[in-house]
């Protein structure tokens, strides 16, 4: 399987470059220098309903998950980020 992706350092960009170059998947932060990540993928959906997203969080809580859930997000990931999981649930997710 082939990898590629692109960077965004804030949500504004993030919003920006998926518009010019959609992907899959999405890997987004929950917290973002400018806005949320929540905010961030409502805007990617409306570009692509159907686009996978897996969220990180440096502190997961049921809240969290539940709204995360509730937005159709597939997962999400911890940080530290574990490499092994990450690989394991790109597998899951983009097979």
């Amino acid at each position: 399987m082939k990898i590629e992706g692109i960077k965004a350092v804030s949500g504004k960009e993030a919003i920006d470059r998926y518009k010019k170059e959609p992907v899959d998947m999405v890997f987004l932060d929950i917290r973002l220098n400018d806005m949320s990540g929540f905010e961030v993928l409502d805007q990617i959906q409306k570009i692509n309903p159907l686009v996978k997203t897996i969220m990180i969080t440096g502190k997961a809580n049921a809240d969290f998950e539940e709204k995360a859930r509730g937005l159709g997000v597939l997962d999400y990931i911890t940080k530290p980020l574990d490499l092994a999981e990450l690989k394991s649930k790109l597998g899951k997710y983009l097979n």
